[in-house]
């Protein structure tokens, strides 16, 4: 062990034991101070000390009393050696007291004399503790160590943790404090100051009686002190050591004075300058419900079902949210809770604050490569700190608010997989502070399925600033009544809390109660006005320590009324800064200019003071809790403790002053800016409040272009802006104007066309006023290509106008193109396609070599007008035309505008979809790859157009809304229109009514404000005709699209045929016989599917008008049908018209139930009425009226929800024009017959009349003929219908039971099916609740095993302990049916254990359940889709007869899995696998079949657990089963054959079939870095076959334990198949470690390496551009970051060479080890290791040092060492192993030849 927590570099091993391990350290942030660290063994650690910790951490750390051992930090170890620890361990540092004596090596030397001043520095150490309000309890010879000085023998007391750790004997053996301890601590009482006297008086006893602790005796000491000292000094002591407590003296100040009495002595009886402090750092007051509350909703979470929450703590300034999180923080991380967290915002303003990079880069610390290596390209935009030590391209940006989508997208993703299923706390304080974009990202987190995680958001904000931040208002709006929303409000301390905080800042023994109540008066207990007026009070020395009593007095004891208590807050703040002294003042001011925390050596920067002098003023202000320490990147630096205090400062400077410093401060940070420290954001804030625009327009340019380079545009537009609000109203520079419209660029690229219209226009009008002609005409260009890109014609044509004015006059050849190019998009918009043909001839010969993207758009404009005017090749060729000249400049957006246009040529014209679909898909690919937002919108809609004549309407759904999500933020009203369009005749195919109707509106309302022209306006008229066609207003349906295709000159598109087919459609439906339109319009469709599609909707139409005799003539002339396996509509289709017209029976009812099993699977609810509709009328032909009856009602359903989807205005006729009252009719007709077998009507009387609302009502109501469902011999029948899917034998229980299995799962089915026919229910399903608390599906009556949807009804049984049911009745009553979708009614009975066995009684004690309660092992649910059921009281209470049995076989399952399973690793036990073994022998042998068995075991596992823990080591094996039993098929079986080696079994499964099971399992264990890129963890492999090996089971396991030998031989990370010759084989050793290592790839590389070096060697060329060159190769190939050379001469560096990894120059050498060179040098040998002693830099992620692996390799020329090449790498990156070191070493010797 090197390093602790990244910080102690372990010096020395003291001691170690099962408890505790300690350390001799150095603390590398408090500049190498040594210490001691003790490591505690959390197993051992009694709770008691652990509480304790917790409680007084803030007592134990800030305790500072000469000669008591100081404790620096408590907390838990994180880090070791740079690695992240699972297993709880607890550590502590104290001081390292140098050295010193024990009791029994001094007492004998020891006068009296000395023993008395030994007895009054101890007095004085534990006095001062007592008039600190603190016991030292533990007071005894161990825990003082005596040190000789100057001035005598001093004691020195032991630091208190240790002491508890004693007492407690948990650590050291012979414990003495039994014998110090008073009489009524023995006794079980409290310690108080009169236990720790009679401790004392023990003490001196005991010096002056030099007796040890077996011979001490109380009286016979007291004797011999008496002679020793006389009788005044021996009444004192026998006081002190009285039985009594009151007989005992009060305190130590009397017991010292009495000594100073006796013996005239001046010994003090307290230290004064340790009294005389006041405590800042208190622990929390009067906050215990408030931090239970928030220790209460974290539990809540912590549950097995708990879900995430946002907390929110708020209060007024000072009130102490920041303190409340910290504990709540502190207490998490000592309780290994996860906690992440941003509370140190002092420096924060509003807007300006991102706290979600401060945890994202807690995160990515301790995050493996591996695991963080998906989300890198976009995190490293958010932190570019990611970048340092890893070369990390960041991901094309995306447009707009799609690019911020994907960040917060990538950002929830990291957070959740990082987390898993971990409870974990985010704190952030302060959260009002946050920019915009935080409070998007936490919108994000509560709009995702965040509430299914167990995350605690625990936020802060300020009760009176809040309301500033307008989002962050927003977003506590939106949660408000949400559930995972909770508030705590803090309010001033109670009179009682300031009492307490005063006496915890004073460190006073007692309350000062009317001290603190007037205070509080002035304060209302606000904890930061009390700390600003203790400290005000302290500062003026209103309060001091009375030197004869140590007790804090004031010069108002005796009336608090009159005390000076500041006003405000303010006041108070304003009374320290008057009180320090004028250097002090200087410090604070100076810092107070900065936004950030300011490091030393800036601060001296300003005051050029001797730096002994600035440490020392910086370090009194820290004291006096003025300033504050942090840490960041670089090490210390300082701030103001609150801001309020920063902010008077600040404003107490004056103009002057400040806007100097500031000018300096913006000097001194330019000087040191680098790569590597970065201060471009403080620098500009400086520039700024100097008012140095210039140079803040130049840093902020250069912050967007690295962002813009880090493919950040939200940012880079910031500074942008920022750099244009520099410039002067009345600037009108050309620099200026170009900014301007570089800013409206990036906003329009965004497809934020508002914001670039904005820009566009500003850079107008300012180029006017400069008189710039050029860029005037620019900005109108982008101003009118903006508002065409809007399809705001009208705004591009004003613009365009003036554009042509200015053009009049000014000879501007690229802005008269580029004005024209415009010009031809709005003639094409508004359908002038012969104008815009004219221009295009008209400027494509202007276009030279300088306009070839011009020339290729105009070519792209001219292609379009051709398809319009129906000129289809000549449109081919011009976008051929197009690509070639945009290929010639490698412009992608024009490339993809001509593949969109080609493929909607494809597929318009000539009808081939599938090369449509292909055109399209590339340019949605490059649209994509290329972030062309506006094209990608394109490229979505037309694959969904696509899809839709693919009859693939989800898919075109799917496209579509993503078409129109990105077509209302990029602010085009063409495609927001086009998409409603498309989604209302998609959404009338998928028969969603609703939706369709909304869309048609919307799509109404947009074409009002921007009117379309063309075939645009052709879909749209054609739109609405389908809509009011499918909603029966067959009329209306007509005259739209007659009217439609009148007005349309487009007479051979796809579009216009549609219009043709549809209208063909109507007249069918009307019932007119234009069955020879039809035929003439199908000749214009050459896609077959189109042709099969309307033929088959024509015939279903004649179906459903009971014209049979059409549908068979139609279908004569068409037998070339599309392939309808493959579009599964057209099938439904088919079988529908084929079930109708078949007179065979037994084939009508085949079609129709297939037909009816798809439209269930497409949700094609038309279809499916229709189909049990006709099958109804079949059974009624048939008398079978139970069957018509239940098709009847099955229909009535479908037809009424699709019925209630319409507006009222449509229902009625909607119903009738469809033909679907035809159903309820006929039930009418059967409910009026009670005995069914006398029905005998066929054509059914029209029973059902329709004119009004009532009516519809009463129709859907089912009041007509509900009693059917009442008829018990309709429901016996139904039952038969139902159980034909099931099994036929059982019909009751006596059946069930005679056809019960051995197997569990077996019977849980039969259950499932016998509950399922009984219930009529569509599924049912038989769930086991977990130990876990997690239910799975064990058996179900269809044989899937996905867990039903309805958490609410298993939440509703888990809470009350009853059976529930719902059925219509109670849906209507309860209105629970929005739990439920299309659930008609569902039932659900709890399954209770019936057994009080083991496992039972281990799992009631996990939980703390006390008494008897009742079990839930399970349920047993069931629900149906259709009104026809039969959920009723009745079956419920038969189903509930199940339950005893249905627990009995649960609780059989539960018994044979757990004896199964391994815990660990949830693979099979020894037994069961070997039991398996035999299983497989056996049916291999009968069925005279292979199989074989793969015996794997982890690599190097002893080194991982030994390296990382036993828990680490559980982990991983559960992780590597997990992978193997995830990658198997589900007849394998694997099991655990002992420690860490595996069987796996593969049934039926050849050796030569088996080898590549076992190489995809050891890939894939490989690939999925479970211990990150450090530490690989691989597996070897041996196999061996059943019969061709072994046909024994020893044996077989035998020869793949020889062939897993093998593997591991061969390298380990195997996979090998047995052979004869494995019984011989041997050991060999690699000589070529790190060289040749079996990977070929890997191999090559080296060796290619190692070919080049000589070349480089051999080529005549400088020296140096040899080791330039070598250098390069070296550092890419070892994965280093720098490499260096040092040349040596007389065991001396004359020189060195340096590079670094990715950069072309050379570099000064830095992160190197000079004492590590000079030993290789000395030595000749080299080493690769961590260098512990040196560190590279602060890691800009974790604030923590950056420590580098090392190689330092000497090249040996004849003897002689000319020179040491030396390789670094942080170790965040890459550890050096032997096998690099040994590769390296070769390279050096090949190099050594040319030094």
């Amino acid at each position: 062990m090197e390093l602790i927590n990244n910080r102690y570099r372990v010096l020395k091993n003291l001691s170690q034991d099962q408890l505790v391990s300690s350390y001799l350290v150095s603390d590398i942030i408090e500049k190498q101070k040594i210490m001691r660290l003790n490591i505690i063994n959390s197993e051992y650690l009694p709770e008691t000390l652990l509480l304790y910790c917790i409680d007084e951490y803030n007592h134990l750390i800030n305790v500072k009393i000469n000669n008591l051992s100081k404790v620096y930090d408590i907390g838990v170890v994180d880090f070791i050696d740079n690695k992240k620890i699972n297993n709880v361990r607890y550590f502590y540092t104290y001081d390292n007291i140098g050295p010193s004596f024990s009791f029994s090596d001094l007492v004998p030397r020891l006068n009296p004399s000395e023993i008395l001043s030994i007895f009054c520095e101890t007095c004085k150490m534990v006095n001062t503790l007592h008039l600190k309000n603190k016991l030292y309890e533990d007071i005894n010879l161990n825990n003082i160590y005596f040190t000789r000085s100057e001035n005598g023998i001093i004691p020195i007391l032991k630091d208190m943790v240790s002491t508890k750790l004693e007492k407690h004997n948990y650590w050291s053996k012979n414990s003495p404090q039994l014998l110090f301890d008073a009489p009524e601590v023995v006794n079980g009482g409290k310690s108080s100051i009169k236990s720790d006297i009679y401790s004392l008086g023990i003490l001196l006893l005991m010096l002056d009686s030099r007796s040890d602790y077996e011979s001490f005796n109380k009286n016979k000491a007291l004797s011999h002190f008496l002679i020793t000292y006389g009788n005044e000094f021996y009444n004192v002591v026998s006081k002190m050591v009285d039985i009594t407590p009151s007989n005992r003296p009060s305190n130590l100040t009397e017991v010292i004075c009495k000594i100073n009495s006796i013996f005239n002595k001046d010994f003090l009886p307290f230290y004064k300058e340790n009294l005389e402090t006041l405590n800042l750092d208190i622990k929390l007051i009067d906050r215990d419900y408030e931090l239970n509350k928030i220790k209460e909703i974290y539990n809540g979470i912590n549950q097995p079902d708990g879900n995430s929450k946002f907390l929110f703590v708020h209060g007024d300034s000072g009130i102490g949210k920041s303190k409340l999180l910290t504990e709540f923080q502190r207490f998490q991380k000592f309780n290994n809770n996860s906690v992440y967290y941003s509370i140190s915002i002092n420096d924060s303003t509003l807007g300006n604050y991102n706290p979600f990079v401060v945890i994202l880069k807690r995160l990515v610390a301790e995050s493996d490569n591996s695991a963080l290596e998906p989300y890198e390209s976009e995190l490293i935009k958010l932190i570019p700190d990611l970048g340092d030590n890893k070369y990390i391209t960041p991901s094309q940006p995306l447009s707009g608010e799609k690019e911020k989508y994907r960040l917060m997208n990538v950002i929830y993703n990291f957070i959740i997989h990082f987390v898993e299923d971990t409870p974990t706390t985010i704190i952030i304080d302060n959260i009002h502070l946050a920019n915009d974009f935080t409070i998007e990202l936490l919108d994000y987190f509560y709009m995702r399925n965040f509430r299914d995680k167990k995350i605690l958001m625990l936020l802060s904000y300020n009760d009176r600033e809040y309301k500033s931040n307008k989002k962050f208002c927003d977003f506590l709006k939106k949660l408000k009544l949400d559930k995972c929303k909770y508030d705590v409000p803090l309010h001033g301390l109670s009179s009682n809390g300031t009492c307490t905080m005063i006496r915890e800042i004073l460190n006073y023994p007692c309350d000062p109660v009317n001290f603190s109540n007037r205070i509080y008066m002035q304060t209302d207990g606000n904890p930061l006005f009390i700390v600003e007026t203790i400290k005000d009070f302290y500062y003026k020395k209103i309060i001091k320590i009375n030197p004869a009593t140590g007790h804090w007095v004031t010069s108002y004891d005796n009336n608090y009324d009159e005390l000076p208590i500041p006003e405000t807050l303010e006041q108070a703040v304003l009374n320290q800064i008057k009180e320090i002294d004028d250097f002090s003042y200087e410090i604070i001011s100076t810092i107070s200019i900065f936004k950030t925390a300011v490091p030393i050596d800036v601060i001296n920067c300003f005051l050029s003071a001797d730096t002994t002098k600035l440490e020392t003023g910086i370090s009194n202000l820290v004291s006096k809790g003025i300033l504050c320490r942090k840490i960041d990147d670089g090490g210390f630096v300082f701030d103001f403790n609150n801001r309020l205090l920063k902010d008077i400062t600040y404003k107490r400077l004056s103009d002057k002053n400040r806007m100097c410093k500031h000018k300096l401060a913006s000097e001194i940070l330019e000087k040191q800016n680098s790569d590597d420290r970065n201060n471009n954001e403080e620098i500009i804030y400086h520039l700024e409040k100097c008012g140095d625009k210039s140079k803040v327009i130049t840093y902020c340019l250069k912050n967007a272009h690295k962002m813009l380079s880090l493919r950040n545009s939200q940012d880079a537009l910031k500074n942008l802006e920022k750099a244009l609000s520099m410039f002067n109203q009345d600037d009108f520079s050309k620099e200026k104007i170009e900014l301007i419209i570089e800013i409206g660029d990036l906003y329009s690229d965004d497809v934020n066309m508002s914001s670039a219209l904005n820009y566009y226009s500003e850079a107008e009008i300012t180029s006017r006023k400069a008189g710039n002609i050029g860029l005037q005409i620019d900005s109108l260009n982008k101003l009118s290509e903006a508002y065409v890109l809007k399809y705001d014609i009208d705004e591009a044509e004003k613009s365009i106008e003036k554009c042509k004015g200015l053009l009049l006059n000014f000879n501007y050849l690229y802005g008269y193109l580029e004005c024209h190019r415009i010009i031809i998009s709005v003639y094409v918009a508004k359908a002038k396609y012969n104008e815009a043909i004219e221009l295009c001839n008209k400027c494509i010969p202007l276009c030279t070599d300088e306009f070839i993207k011009i020339k290729g758009y105009l070519y792209n404009s001219y292609g379009t007008c051709n398809i319009n005017i129906n000129k289809i090749e000549s449109a081919l060729n011009c976008y051929s035309e197009a690509i070639k000249y945009f290929e010639k400049i490698n412009f992608q957006n024009g490339i993809a505008i001509c593949l969109n246009n080609i493929g909607t040529i494809y597929g318009d014209y000539y009808q081939d979809n599938k090369r449509a679909i292909d055109y399209f898909t590339k340019m949605k690919e490059l649209s994509e790859r290329y972030n062309i937002f506006a094209l990608e919108v394109l490229a979505l809609m037309n694959l969904g157009e696509s899809y839709f004549y693919d009859l693939k309407y989800d898919l075109a759904y799917e496209y579509f809304q993503n078409a129109l999500e990105k077509a209302k933020k990029s602010e085009s009203e063409k495609d927001t229109l086009y998409c409603y369009d498309l989604l209302c005749l998609i959404c009338l195919k998928l028969n969603n009514y609703k939706e369709a109707y909304n869309y048609n509106k919307l799509s109404n309302q947009e074409i009002k404000l921007y009117p379309l022209y063309g075939k645009y306006l052709l879909m749209h008229k054609q739109i609405n005709a389908e809509l009011l066609y499918t909603f029966g207003q067959l009329e209306k349906a007509y005259f739209t699209i007659k009217e439609a295709l009148d007005t349309s000159s487009d007479e051979v598109s796809k579009q216009r045929f549609d219009g043709e087919r549809l209208k063909c459609l109507i007249n069918l439906s009307r019932g007119f016989d234009d069955l020879k339109s039809l035929k003439d319009m199908l000749t214009n469709y050459s896609n077959n599917l189109d042709k099969t599609n309307i033929l088959f909707d024509a015939c279903i139409i004649l179906c459903m008008n009971n014209n049979r005799n059409a549908v068979i003539n139609l279908l004569k002339n068409y037998t070339d049908y599309t392939d309808m396996d493959e579009t599964k509509r057209i099938k439904l289709k088919y079988l529908f018209i084929q079930g109708y017209i078949t007179t065979d029976c037994k084939k009508k009812v085949e079609y129709l139930n297939s037909a009816l099993e798809l439209s269930k699977n497409l949700n094609s609810h038309e279809m499916h009425w229709k189909i049990c509709t006709i099958l109804g009328d079949y059974y009624f032909e048939k008398e079978n009226f139970f069957y018509a009856v239940n098709y009847y009602f099955e229909s009535c359903e479908i037809v009424k929800k699709l019925t209630l989807q319409l507006p009222d205005k449509y229902r009625i006729g909607f119903l009738k024009s469809n033909g679907m009252l035809k159903p309820f009719n006929n039930l009418i007709l059967l409910n009026r017959f009670h005995d069914y077998n006398k029905v005998t009507q066929v054509v059914c009387p029209d029973y059902i009349k329709i004119n009004s609302k009532r009516d519809l009502d009463k129709l859907f109501s089912y009041n007509d003929f509900k009693s059917i469902l009442n008829n018990k011999f309709f429901i016996e029948s139904a039952q038969k219908i139902y159980n034909t899917s099931f099994n036929k034998q059982i019909n009751n229980i006596q059946d069930l039971l005679n056809n019960m299995h051995s197997g569990p799962k077996k019977n849980l089915e039969l259950i499932a099916k016998y509950i399922a026919g009984l219930t009529l229910a569509t599924r049912s399903v038989i769930i086991l609740k977990q130990y876990d608390q997690k239910s799975k599906v064990i058996a179900s009556s269809d044989g899937k095993l996905d867990f039903p949807h309805n958490n609410y009804i298993f939440e509703t049984v888990k809470a009350s302990l009853k059976p529930f049911l719902i059925n219509e009745t109670a849906n209507k009553q309860n209105k629970i049916s929005n739990h439920y979708d299309d659930i008609k009614a569902a039932m659900c009975l709890p399954v209770f254990s019936g057994s009080d066995d083991e496992i039972y009684q281990l799992d009631v004690e996990k939980r703390n359940f006390s008494g008897k309660s009742r079990n839930i092992i399970g349920y047993m649910y069931l629900e149906s889709d259709r009104i026809l059921n039969n959920f009723n009281e009745t079956t419920l209470k038969r189903c509930n007869e199940l339950s005893n049995l249905t627990a009995l076989i649960l609780d059989n399952y539960k018994l044979k899995i757990s004896s199964s399973i391994d815990k660990l690793t949830g693979t099979l036990t020894r037994k069961f696998l070997e039991d398996a073994i035999i299983d497989n022998i056996e049916k291999a042998s009968a069925l005279n079949e292979d199989f074989s068995i793969i015996m794997f075991d982890l690599d190097h596992f002893k080194d991982i657990n030994d390296t990382f823990g036993h828990q680490t080591g559980d982990e991983v094996l559960q992780k590597v089963c997990s992978i193997v039993l995830n990658n198997l098929r589900s007849t394998d079986l694997v099991g655990r054959y002992g420690g860490e080696e595996f069987i796996v079994i593969l049934p039926g499964t050849s050796s030569d079939k088996a080898l590549p099971v076992g190489e995809k399992l050891k890939n894939t264990i490989d690939k999925a870095k479970i211990l990150g890129e450090r530490v690989p963890v691989t597996i070897s492999m041996g196999i061996a076959s059943y019969p061709k090996h072994a046909q024994w089971k020893q044996d077989l396991i035998e020869k793949a334990d020889q062939a897993l030998y093998v593997a591991k031989e061969n390298g380990r990370n195997k996979c090998q198949l047995w052979n004869s010759n494995f019984s011989s084989k041997a050991k060999v050793t690699n000589k070529l470690s790190g060289i040749i290592s079996g990977n070929a790839v890997s191999d090559y590389r080296n060796v290619l390496v190692i070919s080049e070096l000589i070349g480089i060697i051999s080529k005549k060329m400088p020296l140096e551009d040899k080791i330039y060159n070598i250098l390069g190769r070296i550092i890419e190939i070892t994965e280093s970051q720098y490499g260096m050379l040092f040349i040596t001469k007389d065991n001396n560096v004359v020189r060195n060479y340096s590079r670094k990894i990715f950069e072309k120059d050379w570099i000064e050498a830095k992160f190197y080890n000079m004492n590590i060179i000079n030993s290789v040098i000395e030595k000749q040998q080299g080493i690769y290791m961590i260098d512990w002693d040196e560190f590279g830099d602060y890691d800009a992620l974790t604030g923590t040092c950056d420590w580098h692996s090392i190689i330092a390799a000497p090249l040996i020329n004849s003897g002689i060492c000319k020179g040491v090449l030396y390789l670094s790498v942080s170790t965040k990156i890459k550890e050096f192993n032997f096998d690099n070191y040994n590769f390296v070493n070769t390279l050096g010797e090949i190099l050594a030849a040319i030094i």
